[in-house]
């Protein structure tokens, strides 16, 4: 006689054994052009930075950017300065590279009334 203790056991042994033998077959219904996707790592991202102002004198070239004051060839945010120009700084870390610009300053100039 058949003990039924013994069906849970086979049963499981039958499902594994199935899932194990299937996994080196294709898929019936994939197109014959399918290439599995392949992940890729994504770039890390830029940080993002402020560039307040600019000091440059013949002794010296400071930008300062997010409230600290930074020269050539220093490193801010695990990115190295590497040129400081009157109206912008080149950074290049291991993300890549990023210039920060200095934004234009407004001119106030005075409105002419127009008469009616």
């Amino acid at each position: 006689m058949f003990e039924l203790k013994a069906v849970p056991i086979v049963l499981t042994l039958f499902l594994a054994t199935n899932s194990w033998a299937t996994e080196g077959f294709a898929d019936p219904t994939r197109p014959p052009d399918y290439r599995t996707p392949v992940i890729t790592k994504r770039p890390a991202k830029l940080p993002e930075m402020v560039l307040s102002s600019i000091v440059i004198s013949p002794q010296r070239r400071v930008a300062i950017i997010d409230g600290q004051a930074v020269r050539e060839g220093a490193t801010h945010r695990g990115m190295r300065v590497i040129a400081i120009d009157s109206n912008r700084v080149r950074l290049r870390g291991t993300a890549g590279s990023i210039t920060l610009t200095l934004l234009p300053t407004a001119i106030k100039r005075a409105v002419r009334k127009v008469e009616e």
